[in-house]
């Protein structure tokens, strides 16, 4: 026993010096004239909806992408102190909360949006901590939680160009505690903010209609159309046509996607029909996933959810910080079980995901990815005791 604690222990230790070494590329990396790429671009978008303005008639207007507006009447004039956003694909709920993370000006705005981005990978890790540490017989049990979170290699990239990525994940952990504890409101809502970038946080609104919790679907469907109302208010653009507007600009760059988009555009797809083709393919077979296994505990849907939301639409390395829920998930299984396969599964979908993200530039290397999740996600359900057996993962 007090062996295989020093190899957890060891294991931890070997995750969280990964973790520091990888957070301190992402900051050295947004000290450069580079860094915040992304953080910038949201920042000119919510500054055009703080003036009163679509940031996508802006973009259609200077550049010619994406589509017009409705209604010419609309003002899309560039205001040369904020620039034009040159990218995009945002919905219209996501600008709400975005009131909150960019009302700094230019520069501030990055290091605000770095503390905030660090808070919630915190958040993000204490979540992990807190629901495996009551499978083991010490604290290493929960940092190995935590560390196999912290060590994601996403973590870097989403530092250094000001990703979403942290924020939602960050978001999402606060939900699973929040439905853990029969919060339902508060999870609802705080999966409707994290729906800003709903290709991460998509598939777990289906955990809401799945297991039945229906007060938090509420919260969640209220809290995005009161966003899109508020937004409606002040760029006079209603929200079906802002979000076709998203759509529409983000059709630029969903080539550059690492993930099974490559595969349909090299099947001859076009970039527009990528995304609803995926998102059936994918999300169909994943709800009636999700169906199948509804009893079991959050921490184990969320564990599947994530790996719905990253084959289910367009991503990037930066975006598989979303498997920390499925890593947690593993974390847990491993200290209940402590089996061959437990640890397998564990260290699989671990490695290809603490592994650099420059390697996901290669398809091949993707595939290896991808593989290491289903495995590990198809290990997790496979070896866990059914849930009116099983221990606290299962409350």
């Amino acid at each position: 026993m007090n062996a295989t604690r020093g190899a957890i222990g060891a294991l931890g230790a070997a995750l969280a010096l990964g973790a520091v070494l990888y957070h301190a590329k992402g900051l050295t990396l947004l000290a450069t004239p580079e860094g915040g790429v992304d953080v910038h671009l949201r920042w000119q978008e919510q500054r055009y909806v703080m003036q009163g303005q679509n940031p996508y008639d802006v973009t259609y207007a200077a550049l010619g992408v994406g589509r017009p507006p409705s209604d010419p009447e609309r003002n899309a004039v560039a205001i040369p102190e904020i620039g034009i956003p040159d990218s995009g694909g945002y919905p219209p709920w996501a600008f709400l909360i975005g009131y909150l993370m960019f009302w700094p000006s230019w520069p501030e705005t990055k290091s605000y949006f770095l503390a905030l981005s660090l808070a919630m990978t915190a958040t993000a890790a204490a979540w992990a901590y807190r629901t495996v540490r009551p499978f083991g017989r010490g604290r290493e049990a929960g940092w190995l939680g935590a560390t196999s979170v912290l060590a994601i290699s996403g973590f870097s990239t989403c530092i250094h160009v000001g990703q979403y990525g942290a924020v939602v994940v960050g978001l999402l952990a606060l939900s699973a505690w929040a439905l853990s504890r029969g919060r339902d409101t508060l999870a609802g809502v705080l999966i409707g903010v994290a729906l800003l970038k709903p290709t991460i946080a998509g598939p777990f609104v289906l955990i809401l209609l799945v297991t039945g919790r229906w007060r938090a679907l509420a919260a969640c469907v209220g809290y995005v159309a009161l966003a899109c109302a508020f937004v409606w208010w002040r760029t006079s653009t209603n929200p079906a046509e802002m979000f076709f507007q998203s759509i529409s600009v983000a059709e630029g760059f969903v080539q550059d996607s690492q993930g099974l988009v490559n595969v349909l555009i090299s099947f001859g797809l076009k970039p527009g029909q990528v995304t609803p083709v995926l998102a059936v393919a994918v999300g169909i077979p994943g709800l009636l996933g999700l169906y199948a296994i509804r009893r079991r505990s959050i921490p184990e849907l969320y564990a599947a959810a994530a790996v719905i939301g990253r084959l289910w639409a367009y991503h990037k390395s930066y975006d598989n910080m979303m498997l920390a829920f499925l890593l947690t998930a593993l974390a847990a299984l491993v200290l209940e079980r402590r089996t061959a396969w437990a640890w397998a599964g564990f260290l699989l979908a671990g490695a290809v995901t603490w592994a650099p993200a420059s390697l996901a530039r290669g398809d091949g290397f993707l595939f290896v990815q991808i593989t290491g999740w289903l495995i590990g996600l198809a290990v997790l359900f496979r070896h866990l005791k059914p849930p009116e057996t099983q221990g606290s993962l299962a409350s």
